[in-house]
């Protein structure tokens, strides 16, 4: 089962009231996605990308396995934008407004909407994840693109705390909450932390040797967390740092600082749903 198939069986009736809206010319252009779940957020945001930029779509429903829908639920589709918290504070920051702002930040997102098309995608789509790490300055900048985008443009905001957006930014969005029954975790090694919290609760009281060597592997595992940040994060920069290395090495070097600050953001991100499975 593909990303779309999953969210549309998952979701039936939301999927199905967004694709008769493409069908009649009536998708809103900026969305605001909310759901407990980091990874239901981001599926189920890339899903609303497919129904908006998908060139084979019939009467609103996409063909998940087209050249452009494949490329965006891998998330690296040319015409998708992503924007996401980095740094130790885990933030998303406005950026330069001198004309020329560093990446990842959210005059940087922005501008991607005003550049050309380069696939097939029917619009140019952008999609904020954790948006309620953007400060006033960022959500303030944003303003006029989320009333008045570019021609052919779907922005989605997607937050678990939809309260710490300021009410101009909710209010220019469509809200899409989605109910949630369980919590579905996703970071490395999280099976064998299940493992190792069920034989805990399991064992006898007085086994005081095997607690302390369950203690020390999940010290382990803890520790382990920010390798695994990085080995992910790096491994979605690869073709681009390939290709920035082989062309443009003052490039190169930027984007490298990039992704050494959206590792730092992603073992935050993976780091919090660590300690929010070892609460649960």
């Amino acid at each position: 089962m593909n990303l779309y198939e999953e969210i549309k069986a998952a979701f039936p009736g939301l999927i199905g009231n967004l694709e008769r809206a493409e069908a009649n010319g009536k998708l809103a252009h900026a969305f605001l996605i909310v759901a407990s779940s980091p990874r239901l957020r981001k599926k189920f945001s890339l899903a609303l990308s497919m129904i908006g930029c998908c060139p084979l779509s019939e009467n609103g429903v996409p063909d998940p396995e087209c050249p452009v829908c494949r490329r965006i639920a891998e998330g690296n589709s040319p015409d998708l934008n992503l924007l996401y918290p980095q740094g130790r504070a885990y933030m998303i920051k406005v950026g330069d407004s001198g004309g020329n702002p560093e990446m990842n930040t959210m005059r940087y997102f922005e501008e991607q909407f005003y550049l050309t098309r380069v696939s097939r995608a029917r619009r140019k789509a952008g999609i904020i994840l954790d948006a309620d790490r953007m400060n006033n300055a960022s959500q303030n900048a944003f303003l006029k693109t989320l009333e008045e985008p570019p021609p052919e443009t779907l922005l989605i905001l997607s937050t678990g705390n939809p309260s710490s957006l300021l009410p101009t930014t909710r209010s220019r969005c469509q809200t899409i909450t989605l109910p949630e029954a369980s919590f579905d975790y996703d970071f490395p090694c999280r099976e064998e932390l299940y493992r190792l919290l069920g034989e805990l609760a399991a064992m006898n009281e007085f086994d005081l040797l095997r607690g302390e060597e369950i203690a020390e592997e999940l010290i382990r595992l803890s520790g382990e967390l920010k390798n695994s940040a990085r080995e992910a994060t790096f491994a979605r920069y690869e073709e681009k740092l390939a290709l920035a290395k082989a062309t443009d090495p003052a490039f190169f070097k930027n984007l490298n600082e990039e992704a050494e600050d959206a590792s730092v953001g992603e073992y935050i991100n993976i780091r919090r749903e660590f300690l929010s499975a070892l609460h649960a």
